[in-house]
């Protein structure tokens, strides 16, 4: 049994088209979600693009989830500016009140264009409780629109199960669609299962496979929960699970659990155990566990870090001149650097070719953050590959500095 549920998509301007159909009233969309709680796939994608937000039917208890609430045909006063509020009530199993938090912020700003929907400035954060019964929950959001003097009622279900560790994934395919397609719709309840029976500690080329490892203890930071099932599997199975438990555990700063699992002599291993810190140095193996971290969150910050990358552009030439150089430690790391701009520059277009999300993630930084030089042109150059409308790199015939101009259309 999968306890994350039923996954779809909720895809907004398709949304807003049926709204427009419909007589013009405030209302809105209420959406439980396993979405991190940044929610970048919303409020860091260039305008025009579409984002998508997963919903979640079931969960287990102290499972962190959000409630995501959006308002639509909302009334602006003579400044511009929204007024909503909202209040929620949680119902359980057995229609009584379970809990109810009112006077809640929806929006109350100036707003360029009523069109769109506004996604309330208050994220409500909720996991139920040991004590809480197993069954179907009803989640009512009384919203207020206090310049139109309207209300609406939203409502949706959230079924409680208990835990299990389910059967999913079945095989290889399984595993490596959940990795890569872990962000846009979470199902953490399946990477306890993924992580002890197919994820490798060691890599192809006999180093700690961080990337790999990187990827899981990102869920299970975000999903605390998972730490306890983690260990109580551990703790009834095999050497190699009790190692791989350790490891996840021993990052999450359980160490007394970690350390619980092993034998006397096997302890040493959670001492050599140490991953690099992707955000520091940026390498070959920091551009894989930077990929795992965006697979695990979907944030945009890893994607942020890969731009940055790009700036090693300016070291072109230097693995070849390695192989003729007296091999000193500048002219090696010198050589590091070229081969991280090449694979953070392969990597960067591959997966905006597959993933729409780097794609609209990436067109957001080169439109609102400050780049250097090199690093600007060379995004430039990979987002006029996607959005020749929007963005062209100028190159001078005759030579001279390259350009990057931005499009607003």
């Amino acid at each position: 049994m999968v306890l994350d549920g039923k996954k779809f998509m909720i895809f907004f301007l398709f949304t807003l088209s049926i709204f427009a159909q419909q007589e013009r009233t405030f209302s809105g969309l209420l959406i439980p979600s396993l979405v991190d709680q940044e929610i970048d796939a919303w409020h860091k994608v260039p305008v025009g693009q579409v984002p998508s937000i997963s919903q979640v039917d079931f969960v287990t208890r102290h499972q962190m989830f959000h409630l995501v609430i959006l308002f639509s045909h909302f009334a602006i006063d003579k400044n511009g500016s929204t007024n909503i509020s909202f209040d929620m009530q949680l119902i359980s199993p057995d229609k009584n009140v379970h809990s109810v938090r009112k006077n809640l912020l929806g929006y109350k700003e100036k707003v360029a264009n009523k069109n769109i929907l506004l996604m309330s400035r208050s994220l409500i954060k909720m996991a139920f409780k040991e004590k809480d019964p197993v069954g179907e929950y009803t989640i009512k959001i009384h919203a207020r629109d206090h310049v139109a003097k309207k209300d609406c009622v939203l409502t949706k279900k959230v079924t409680l199960r208990e835990w299990e560790l389910g059967n999913e994934p079945k095989d290889v395919k399984e595993y490596e669609s959940f990795m890569f397609k872990y962000y846009d719709s979470p199902s953490p309840n399946k990477a306890i299962k993924a992580y002890v029976e197919y994820t490798s500690l060691i890599d192809q080329h006999q180093q700690i496979n961080a990337a790999g490892i990187y990827f899981f203890y990102k869920i299970f930071q975000n999903n605390t929960y998972l730490a306890d099932h983690l260990y109580r599997l551990a703790k009834k199975s095999n050497k190699q699970v009790k190692i791989k438990a350790a490891f996840i555990l021993q990052l999450m700063g359980k160490k007394k659990e970690a350390a619980s699992l092993l034998e006397e002599k096997d302890k040493t291993l959670l001492k050599l155990f140490v991953l690099p810190d992707p955000y520091e140095e940026i390498t070959p193996t920091g551009l894989d566990m930077l990929w795992c971290d965006f697979f695990a969150t979907g944030r945009i910050e890893p994607i942020k870090k890969l731009v940055e990358a790009l700036k090693y552009a300016d070291y072109a030439g230097s693995i070849e001149k390695f192989s003729v150089s007296k091999k000193t430690e500048e002219d090696r790391m010198n050589a590091i650097k070229e081969a991280t701009f090449r694979a953070a520059n392969w990597s960067l277009t591959s997966n905006c070719q597959q993933h729409t999300l780097v794609r609209n993630y990436c067109l957001y930084i080169i439109q609102n953050e400050k780049l250097p030089g090199l690093t600007r042109i060379y995004l430039g150059l990979i987002m006029q590959k996607f959005f020749p409308n929007l963005v062209k790199v100028n190159i001078p015939k005759g030579g001279g500095e390259a350009t990057v101009e931005i499009f607003d259309k």
